[in-house]
């Protein structure tokens, strides 16, 4: 059995993140991770997600600072 597509979705928005969650996990071979802030997202980036959706507007930094990083 193959392992699962890693997708890594960084948003503040609750609402937003879960809809996004929801419609990924749709297809059984995607795994979603979440996270709330680039700190905790930038801690577990050594994971090697498969994809990542990243807000521009996080609460600790900007998407854009995050990209550089």
């Amino acid at each position: 059995m193959a392992d699962n597509f890693s997708v890594f979705v960084v948003e503040d928005d609750e609402f937003y993140s879960e809809v996004l969650e929801y419609h990924l996990s749709m297809n059984p071979d995607i795994t979603v991770t979440k996270f709330t802030n680039a700190q905790d997202f930038l801690k577990n980036l050594d994971k090697n997600p498969g994809a990542i959706t990243l807000d521009y507007s996080l609460p600790d930094m900007s998407g854009e600072e995050v990209l550089r990083r």
